[in-house]
């Protein structure tokens, strides 16, 4: 076997995940929550999650929307990049869904 043998390469420690790490500063004991704070953090938290839904239902009819004029645009300019205030959009599928994706004018690059 080599100097280099893998049974001699140690791993680092797993970080823990931020929630491990926030159950594991809660668990010292010095937080205490009373039935009233759950109350008011349980209504702040179904009042966060009815309008987190409103916004989806937005953001879904938008991209509705939006891929129905994305097939329009393809039908009149077909496969042409566009380029609107700068910005440039390629004409793109995934499946079903037609779509124009944003794309960057500078490239990440590697060196190695």
């Amino acid at each position: 076997m080599s100097d280099t043998d893998s049974s001699n390469i140690t791993k680092a420690p797993k970080a823990d995940s931020a929630l491990a790490a926030l159950l594991k500063e809660l668990s010292n004991g010095k937080v205490k929550v009373n039935e009233s704070d759950k109350k008011a953090v349980s209504n702040t938290f179904k009042k966060a999650m009815a309008e987190r839904a409103k916004l989806q239902a937005a953001l879904d009819k938008f991209d509705a929307e939006s891929d129905a004029l994305a097939v329009q645009m393809i039908r009149c300019y077909g496969a042409t990049q566009v380029v609107v205030e700068g910005v440039r959009y390629v004409p793109t599928s995934r499946g079903p869904r037609v779509y124009y994706k944003k794309m960057s004018d500078s490239p990440d690059v590697v060196e190695l």
